[in-house]
């Protein structure tokens, strides 16, 4: 079992013992929002610092796109908020992964690349991407 932590990185908890990784092990921040396991066993963390993915050995960092001039709003008009927090994860059933941020009305897709960005309206249906 694994226990994100808003300051403490994460802990995996083995049945007996708790293991606590962070940033001195690898992590990109200690600051984790959510976890999930993929279907090759790969755990990916959405972190203060973007998208973190951990083999049982070590870390990759996939900081989320910045905020570029063409970043608005659809629903507001507004400049997105800058930020590379990662909040939320959600793995769909072809086994991709979709990350929310603070960016409002943006997910963003992990491609095994890249991290698109997706700019969501109401009953808008993302049209780059098949479900």
């Amino acid at each position: 079992m694994w226990f994100t932590t808003f300051s403490e990185g994460v802990y995996k908890y083995d049945g007996s013992t708790f293991i606590n990784l962070t940033t001195d092990d690898g992590l990109c921040s200690n600051k984790i929002n959510s976890v999930i396991e993929d279907e090759e066993g790969f755990l990916w963390f959405a972190t203060s610092k973007g998208l973190c993915r951990y083999d049982g050995i070590s870390f990759v960092n996939f900081p989320l796109p910045k905020e570029t001039k063409q970043d608005i709003s659809p629903e507001t008009g507004l400049r997105t908020r800058e930020s590379e927090e990662a909040l939320s994860l959600l793995i769909d059933k072809k086994g991709d992964l979709w990350i929310g941020s603070f960016r409002e009305s943006t997910v963003s897709w992990f491609d095994g690349k890249n991290l698109p960005q997706f700019h969501l309206t109401k009953n808008k249906i993302l049209s780059n991407y098949v479900l």
